[in-house]
């Protein structure tokens, strides 16, 4: 369930202490300076986000960036996932030809990338009660199946 049990206590030890270390060079320090319901019993930091996964435009093929605007069909039209960047959206001037479907700009969504950043899930300790984010406690979620670790 976690990999907290395959480690040995010098590893646990040298993982909490990169932790704290990490929060210390991004200007967090020793104490932590979130109130502290909001902050990870281990890193001292609040809501950790992780980047979108890597979308590339259909057309263009050229990765569309963070916090940028796409666009995806209202409907899906194969088993592919299309996108669009806004670049070639503004530059087509009413279809789009999407796996030799034609696919009118009034039937596309408008959609952030930034929107599909992921958060890191929480986990609280069994024997303290103390908050932190699964990634720092080292909790593998998919491994607890029967949800009693």
């Amino acid at each position: 369930v976690s990999l907290v049990e395959r480690f040995s206590e010098e590893e646990i030890k040298l993982h909490i202490r990169s932790l704290k270390e990490g929060s210390i060079q991004g200007g967090i320090g020793e104490m932590c300076d979130l109130n502290k319901e909001e902050a990870c019993q281990l890193c001292c930091d609040g809501v950790l986000m992780f980047p979108a996964q890597p979308i590339y435009c259909s057309i263009c093929t050229f990765r569309i960036k963070e916090k940028s605007f796409y666009y995806v069909p209202e409907e899906n039209i194969t088993d592919a996932q299309h996108q669009i960047c806004n670049p070639c959206y503004n530059r087509s001037r009413s279809k789009f030809s999407l796996s030799g479907i034609s696919i009118s700009k009034a039937k596309m969504l408008k959609k952030n990338n930034a929107d599909n950043q992921n958060i890191e899930e929480w986990v609280c300790c069994g024997s303290c009660g103390k908050w932190q984010h699964q990634i720092c406690g080292l909790y593998n979620v998919h491994k607890d199946i029967d949800k009693t670790a």
